[in-house]
């Protein structure tokens, strides 16, 4: 997968793979060399500065929301 971050200190994105089964926890922007990590709450730098969550977290989501909708039927 892939998922567009944006550096919050000088605005560049750049699109970049992101892991199908871990989390990234420290980025360095390609334009201004800062190194993004996760806000608190988050697990990976994709969460928090990404325009999807990381593939870990999708999967969670997804089986959550499957498993919550599966119940509501029975």
């Amino acid at each position: 997968m892939v998922a567009r971050i944006t550096c919050p200190h000088c605005g560049f994105s750049a699109e970049e793979r992101m892991p199908d089964d871990a989390c990234l926890f420290f980025y360095e922007c390609k334009q201004c060399a800062a190194i993004l990590k996760p806000l608190p709450g988050d697990c990976c730098v994709f969460c928090s500065y990404g325009d999807q969550k990381c593939p870990p977290k999708q999967t969670f989501f997804s089986l959550t929301f499957n498993d919550d909708r599966n119940r509501s039927q029975t």
